[in-house]
């Protein structure tokens, strides 16, 4: 398994600007060496109602995710991508995702506000389409 990822702050001497690439490859090794996510008690694999529990992806995948943000003041603005690829040795499936999100402190309260969009090419997994939510956390 490799991960490896950068935070650039201020690149190309934008202020208030900072960068993020990630890369995640658990399929370097082929089919015959995946042992990721497994465990004598977990046989299926390190799961929770079919869904892996820890990195997103699982084995057998690579994943590039990039994101932007912009500070201002109380305020940070956020631009993501991620391109996954699922099953690497056993199938094409892929999943792509595109999201924004608006981050505002307010005293101890921080408010998130997220939006995206995923696809997802492969008819066995689950279906494709918009996401949102809306976090508040309070410091204490």
């Amino acid at each position: 398994m490799s991960i490896y990822g950068a935070l650039v702050d201020e690149p190309f001497r934008i202020d208030n600007v900072d960068l993020r690439v990630e890369w995640a490859n658990t399929a370097r090794h082929g089919l015959s060496t995946l042992k990721w996510y497994t465990h004598t008690l977990y046989t299926a694999g390190y799961t929770h109602e079919g869904r892996f529990i820890g990195h997103h992806m699982g084995g057998d995948s690579q994943d590039i995710f990039v994101k932007v943000r912009y500070h201002a003041g109380n305020s940070v603005v956020g631009f993501e991508a991620d391109r996954e690829w699922i099953d690497v040795h056993t199938s094409s499936a892929r999943r792509d995702w595109a999201g924004a999100d608006l981050r505002k402190k307010a005293g101890s309260l921080d408010i998130l506000v997220s939006a995206g969009f995923e696809k997802i090419k492969d008819p066995g997994r689950s279906s494709s389409g918009p996401a949102a939510w809306l976090r508040l956390e309070k410091t204490f």
